[in-house]
Formats: C-alpha cells, sequence, structure tokens
C-alpha cells in the first residue's frame, strides 16, 4: 500500500481553494488515507488544519473573514519614506491576528500526533536585517545553498508550533519576520513554495500537491524521483489577488478547488475502471 502525503503551496488568500480541494478529497474518501501533510506560507495554515481534523472550521474561518482583516491597509511609498529600508524588518502589517486565530482554533496537542512539515526561510542574523535576507537570498538561491528548513510540528511545544506557522507564513516586507534564537524566519514560500521535499524524505511514495501560485512547480521532483507518483491540482481559473481575503472571494474560489478536485480524482477512477 502506498504511503501518502499531501503538500500546500503558498498564495495568500488563494488559500482557500486548497479547503475547498481538500473537502472533496475527504468527500472522496482520500483525506483520510493521508500520512503526512507540508506547507509553505498560507499552505501551512491549511495543513495544520486538516491535519486535526477541522477542516470544517478552516472553511467556515475562510467564508467569514472580517473586512480588513490585515488591518488598515497602508500606503507602501509612505511606508518606505517614513521607515525607509526598516520597513523590510518592521513589516507593513501586524501578523498578531494570525497568532490569535491560531491560539483559538488549532488543537495542538493533536499535533504532537501528527506528521506536519512547515517550510521556513532562514534569512539570517536578526542583528544584520536586511545585510543577512540579501546574503541568504543570494546563498539559497545563486550558491545553491539551501536556507529552507522543513521543521516538524510534532517535536515542540505549543508557542513553538505556533511561531513555526507563522513564520512560514511572514512575507518579507509584508508581515515581520519572526525572530528565535537571533535569527530571522521568514515565510516559507520564500525559498520553497512547493515543501515536497518533507513528504518524500518522510517516505510518501504518492504525494498529492495542491498548488496555487505560478511560483509552484513540480517539474524537477517529477523527474528525480520517478518512484513517487505525484498528483497535482492546480486551478483552472483565476483566483484572485493575492491579499484578497474577502469572503466573497474565499467562497468562490472554495468552490473552484472542490471542483477541480473531484473532477481530477473522477477521472482517476474512471480510467483506472
Amino acid at each position: 500500500m502506498r504511503k501518502l502525503g499531501i503538500c500546500l503551496s503558498g498564495g495568500g488568500a488563494r488559500g482557500a481553494y486548497q479547503i475547498g480541494a481538500l473537502k472533496a478529497l475527504q468527500d472522496l474518501g482520500i483525506l483520510e488515507l493521508a500520512k503526512a501533510f507540508s506547507g509553505a506560507s498560507i499552505g501551512a495554515v491549511n495543513a495544520t488544519f486538516v491535519a486535526t481534523e477541522a477542516l470544517d472550521v478552516a472553511k467556515e474561518i475562510w467564508f467569514n473573514v472580517p473586512e480588513n482583516p490585515l488591518g488598515d491597509n497602508p500606503s507602501i511609498i509612505k511606508s518606505i519614506k517614513e521607515q525607509k529600508l526598516k520597513v523590510i524588518d518592521s513589516g507593513l502589517f501586524s501578523i498578531e491576528k494570525l497568532k490569535q486565530l491560531l491560539n483559538d482554533n488549532i488543537d495542538f496537542e493533536l499535533l504532537k500526533n501528527k506528521e506536519v512539515f512547515i517550510a521556513v526561510a532562514d534569512t539570517g542574523d536578526a542583528e544584520k536585517g536586511l545585510m543577512d535576507l540579501f546574503k541568504s537570498t543570494f546563498a539559497h538561491y545563486i550558491q545553491k545553498d539551501s536556507h529552507v528548513q522543513y521543521i516538524p510540528l510534532k517535536e515542540m511545544s505549543r508557542e513553538l508550533q505556533i511561531d513555526t506557522i507563522v513564520a512560514s507564513c511572514s512575507i518579507p516586507i509584508v508581515f515581520p519576520p519572526v525572530v528565535a534564537n537571533s535569527r530571522n524566519y521568514r515565510d516559507g514560500g520564500y525559498f520553497d513554495n512547493t515543501p515536497l521535499k518533507p513528504l518524500i524524505d518522510f517516505g510518501c511514495d504518492e504525494i498529492i500537491c495542491i498548488t496555487i501560485s505560478m511560483l509552484s512547480s513540480m517539474r524537477s521532483f517529477r523527474q528525480k524521483y520517478e518512484n513517487v507518483k505525484f498528483h497535482e491540482l492546480r486551478a483552472t481559473r483565476r483566483l484572485g489577488k493575492i491579499l484578497d481575503f474577502s469572503s466573497e472571494n474565499s467562497k468562490r474560489i472554495y468552490m473552484y478547488g472542490y471542483n477541480d478536485a473531484m473532477r481530477h480524482f473522477t477521472k482517476i477512477s474512471v480510467e483506472q475502471t
């Protein structure tokens, strides 16, 4: 029997698409077969909800996002003028609301019995800020010295679990980094928006990847791991702006995800009969 893993890429407000796709997998009896989950950015949040069997809770949250969930929309130009390069470390928005949402809705004790891997980007010494962000980016992409970490949540305390998920969502400039052990940790999607590696390392030989960003790619993994059966669910329609968290948009793309997943796996079932 194959070991099934589910990978959720980053993509901001488009994450509602993933919840719809996951609901379809649940209705098809596929979700219950998953042995491990991985996620980057908003995919990290969704992976945590689905791993703790709180998919319906996640759906309700996405469907009832309050107006301006990130707070007042600042002027980027004004913020840069006032803070100059400091805005890279201070961020345009606070991420405290996400912390509270996770704290109120996730069963963190249950997480200790689940295989959930969260991608975070180690962007260097917190004291050096911008300089080390540039250095880590150069090292990761040009020198091929990976600065992405895949953190297993089951080995952590509740506080560290929350900090890890929040760090994976901390888009540079948009949100401030999470500081731990004098290091700046940022959006996992900054270095790996499609965290397939921890699932493969865990031994998954069948992976469903729900991608919601053009930055997501599975090509190299398909070529390198021919023994792994990959399913990629990618939107067939436009999913809107990356920061459009309106409930109207969430409901619309949730149904896109549900229908796309249903079509994909129904087609596979028909082909196998």
